[in-house]
């Protein structure tokens, strides 16, 4: 062999362990060449978890193994240049989630929310047709022509204000207003707490005469004492105790915070009273921030300040010294999701949209009928709404449009008390439906 062929032949396998050690480096380090664009790219991926964990994977029809096992939760898709691809996750006897995903350099695109719910139809509990359930714990609250029942036993009054989690539930005369407590232990021992009120008003403070209660409800920790406004002014009082202590004489509405606490406004202030230790404090001065907080509709605290609706529909987030934040000016109710983080608005015209506190920003939730009622799920990820007559199951994602899966049909109303399943009613009685099994 010639000294001028085993040059030749040298310097291409230099040149070859070269371009090869590149290629792995590159790829090691997530690197790939675009044949496409003859151009190297840092690639992306995509993580993903579900419920069911064992599911099929699929993207772009090629299927993908699923990693999840005992000591890996959710499957990695990594090497991916970027680009749009179909993604579809998939479970015998489960709804399918399908998504078209855009993948970015440099960038794993995570969905650890996926929920495929079992394609088993509901249980009928009840043949009672409902115009309004209530779920907390494992008690239930049914409106039914012009009644009320407490797990099954008629109850006084026509209305329910709350269910706690214990059984007690509070209801509301529409013919008398006056309010009435039972117990789920003891559904025919029903008390009148609009007499025990103005019993112990009278008695105990020296205010005679019966006047109407405005608003009540249960502690947040012991749904023996209640929270009552009047026109005039907010008490608490204890009905196995028969105690009964004045809040504030210059305010008929309050809102509860947490499990310690309640709001209202009052002087141009939202203040605050704690419970459990019986201190009022001035939570923020609504003068500097030009608020006429006797318009608020909703207050409820928040950790990027306090969530504020006014009857005009405008919806922000007040701040001490601070210009408010707006969030909507068009919001007839909201509810914050379970980890506080964001807030799902339904709007003046039954539309919905949901807000991230730490995003500042809004996804418009599409739905094909106006939204009558929505509640979250508990992961705070996904929604359960209805929609005309149509109860949905969708995801809250700005990563192109939400995977939805229709819960059930002919629905008029519904309740989630944060559980696995969810009930609802129609025409032909109260029914449960599983979410995840």
């Amino acid at each position: 062999m010639s000294i001028k062929t085993r040059r030749f032949l040298f310097y291409s396998l230099v040149i070859v362990f070269i371009l090869l050690g590149t290629f792995l480096v590159s790829n090691s380090r997530g690197y790939r060449l675009d044949w496409k664009n003859f151009q190297i790219e840092a690639t992306g991926g995509i993580y993903i978890t579900s419920t069911p964990t064992k599911t099929r994977i699929e993207l772009d029809g090629e299927k993908i193994k699923n990693e999840t096992g005992i000591l890996q939760r959710g499957t990695l898709i990594d090497n991916l240049l970027p680009g749009q691809y179909s993604l579809s996750v998939q479970f015998d006897g489960h709804s399918s989630w399908k998504k078209d995903v855009e993948v970015k350099s440099g960038v794993v695109s995570v969905f650890d929310y996926i929920i495929l719910i079992p394609e088993i139809d509901p249980i009928q509990i009840s043949d009672t047709i409902a115009s309004r359930i209530v779920n907390s714990g494992k008690h239930m609250a049914v409106e039914s022509g012009g009644g009320v029942s407490l797990d099954g036993t008629l109850v006084f009054g026509h209305e329910i204000v709350a269910l706690t989690d214990s059984g007690t539930l509070l209801t509301r005369s529409t013919a008398t207003n006056n309010y009435y407590i039972a117990n789920a232990f003891e559904p025919d021992d029903n008390l009148n707490l609009t007499l025990v009120f103005n019993n112990l008003k009278s008695e105990k403070l020296n205010l005679p005469g019966a006047v109407d209660i405005k608003k009540a409800l249960p502690y947040p920790y012991n749904d023996r004492r209640f929270v009552v406004s009047t026109e005039q002014a907010i008490y608490v009082l204890d009905v196995d105790k028969l105690t009964i202590e004045q809040i504030t004489e210059n305010a008929n509405n309050f809102f509860i915070q947490s499990e310690n606490s309640i709001a209202w406004e009052e002087d141009q202030a939202i203040k605050m009273f704690n419970l459990p230790i019986k201190s009022e404090t001035v939570a923020i001065d609504l003068t500097p921030l030009d608020i006429e907080g006797s318009s608020l509709k909703e207050l409820q605290y928040t950790s990027s300040g306090w969530l504020a609706l006014k009857t005009s529909g405008e919806l922000m987030i007040l701040n001490q010294n601070t210009a408010p934040e707006i969030v909507n000016t068009s919001v007839k109710g909201f509810t914050l999701s379970p980890n506080g983080e964001s807030v799902a608005m339904i709007g003046k015209d039954n539309s919905l949209s949901v807000y991230n506190f730490d995003d500042k920003e809004s996804i418009e939730m599409d739905s094909s009928a106006s939204v009558q009622d929505v509640v979250w799920f508990k992961d705070s990820i996904h929604i359960i709404l209805l929609g005309g007559d149509t109860l949905v199951f969708t995801e809250v994602s700005d990563a192109g449009p939400p995977s939805n899966t229709i819960l059930a049909s002919g629905v008029q109303g519904f309740s989630y008390a944060g559980g696995d399943t969810v009930s609802f009613s129609d025409q032909s009685g109260i029914w449960e439906k599983i979410i995840i099994d």
